[in-house]
């Protein structure tokens, strides 16, 4: 086995790890929510550290930046297209 066949394998652990958890959140939710008489988030009864990773990730890059990355990626793409032609 490879390298890159081991971390497609390690990869897919992580990713039914998460899923399995997020699954129990939703029942966990189901259950609570169906007995509260406040309205509640999947996240207020089980929180998770890959939810607060994400959420942190689309906070760093504020919009102006995101605008300014797609237009210099833009010309990137000219750029390699004229050289290609």
């Amino acid at each position: 086995m490879t390298m890159k066949e081991a971390s497609y394998i390690i990869k897919k652990n992580e990713e039914d790890y998460i899923n399995n958890w997020n699954q129990t959140r939703y029942i966990c939710y189901s259950i609570i929510q169906s007995q509260s008489t406040t309205s509640l988030l999947p996240t207020d009864v089980l929180k998770f550290p890959w939810d607060e990773t994400k959420n942190e990730i689309q906070e760093k890059i504020p919009i102006k930046s995101k605008e300014e990355l797609i237009a210099h990626s833009l010309e990137m793409e000219k750029k390699i297209n004229s050289q290609n032609v």
